[in-house]
């Protein structure tokens, strides 16, 4: 009821014109642009470099060194400008690719990717438990509030007429594989094991008429999941207790998967 409310006091201040800024620096997943301590603008010295730093750390639990920290021109920059932005995300590059000011305006709002870019509008309550205390005014407004995207977006919604939503381009999630060959020289044990096998990596993860993010999302999926069928397939034992069930040990199962870092373990 509280985000309800807020979001309908949002929408009339928009109405009267006394967001505008704040509309032309909203991103397009909703975020607040202009509150953001990385922002160009807001970014102007060494003090407001070790601000950020330490409120990130603070408040999101992630430490950029104040010297690595880069002034940000913002998510509505122009690409042809080559803009400085910390992530190349994939739910802008859906936005940009239907041509949408902001997610608010495409016809498959809310979706599932918008709302994992986003942090959720009880933020302030669970920052606050999880720290064991209240968090302050100015604290809120530059290293949560701007992040609540779909917060900003909600209100912005209820703003639009249907003439400014636009309808999402529908693409598709489909691995190139080649058909299975029937011909195998192999026992038919064998050649049920390999089809069933066949069929499964070319239907994993796949889908249809979905956004550029959700395609985005389910081909790195697809990635994990083919590295995970690899390290259980080659290394993964046969464990009778769980039936028919492959078992991998954890530090095995790591260094399979993620084979260049570094993961500290104890023998037994």
């Amino acid at each position: 009821m509280r985000s309800l409310r807020r979001a309908l006091l949002y929408a009339a201040m928009c109405r009267r014109g006394k967001e505008i800024t704040m509309r032309e620096l909203l991103s397009k997943c909703g975020m607040n642009c202009g509150r953001c301590p990385s922002y160009r603008e807001n970014l102007k010295s060494d003090a407001d470099r070790q601000r950020c730093s330490d409120g990130w750390f603070r408040y999101h639990g992630f430490r950029i060194t104040p010297a690595k920290i880069r002034p940000c021109d913002g998510c509505q920059a122009r690409d042809e400008d080559h803009p400085v932005r910390y992530l190349n995300c994939y739910v802008r590059k859906c936005a940009v690719k239907n041509g949408v000011a902001t997610c608010a305006h495409c016809s498959a709002y809310p979706c599932e990717d918008v709302a994992t870019v986003s942090l959720p509008a009880d933020i302030r309550r669970k920052t606050s438990e999880r720290l064991g205390s209240p968090i302050p005014d100015a604290d809120y407004l530059a290293f949560l509030e701007p992040y609540e995207g779909m917060v900003h977006l909600d209100a912005l919604r209820v703003t639009l007429t249907p003439a400014d939503i636009a309808p999402m381009k529908r693409v598709s999630v489909r691995p190139r594989m080649a058909t299975f060959p029937d011909g195998m020289p192999l026992p038919a044990e064998q050649r049920r094991a390999m089809h069933s096998l066949h069929r499964i990596l070319s239907t994993i993860e796949c889908a249809v008429a979905v956004s550029y993010a959700r395609q985005h999302a389910l081909k790195k999926t697809r990635t994990y999941l083919l590295k995970l069928l690899w390290a259980f397939g080659m290394h993964g034992n046969f464990d009778p207790p769980a039936g028919d069930a492959l078992s991998l040990e954890g530090p095995t199962f790591w260094h399979r998967i993620y084979p260049h870092t570094f993961l500290p373990c104890r023998a037994a």
